[in-house]
């Protein structure tokens, strides 16, 4: 695996725990799919990453202990040579194979998203709940605007 990857992955792997559940297994499907290539698809995937020079300064890095580091400094580089593009190209096509090749995990349950807005709230000039429509769905008596005593809960 090309170092700038292999660092991007030990990154991933330092946070794992942290991880939302579905951010796990997106991960872990990326890996069991790469893992599950032939060599010659998985060099298929991974050679345009090779092609892209890595500066000897960072491949003799303690990239083990500072993976995020690494990869730092890799998009430094990536900018003044002028390599952007090609490493972004590379990393779609990677992803858009990972994707079209996994089937899609069904979430067990709805999800439920709650808001807990104070009494005293104010949208300002750009109200989000105004230009989204959320306020539709709140009490009419906890609008901005609405009387209410301190004691009333919306």
């Amino acid at each position: 695996m090309p170092l700038p990857l292999l660092a991007a992955v030990l990154r991933e792997l330092r946070t794992y725990d942290w991880m939302f559940p579905r951010e796990q297994r997106d991960f872990e499907s990326k890996l069991a799919y790469l893992r599950s290539r032939d060599d010659g698809e998985r060099s298929r995937l991974l050679d345009p990453f090779r092609l892209i020079p890595v500066p000897s300064e960072l491949r003799c890095a303690n990239w083990v202990d500072d993976p995020e580091g690494l990869v730092e400094e890799f998009t430094v580089a990536l900018w003044s040579m002028r390599k952007v593009d090609e490493y972004h190209k590379a990393a779609t096509s990677f992803v858009e194979s990972c994707e079209k090749n996994t089937p899609e995990t069904k979430l067990p349950a709805q999800r439920i998203a709650i808001v807990v807005v104070g009494c005293g709230a104010n949208g300002g000039d750009s109200d989000c709940f105004e230009s989204c429509g959320l306020w539709a769905y709140v009490s009419p008596h906890c609008r901005p605007g609405a009387s209410r005593q301190p004691w009333e809960v919306c």
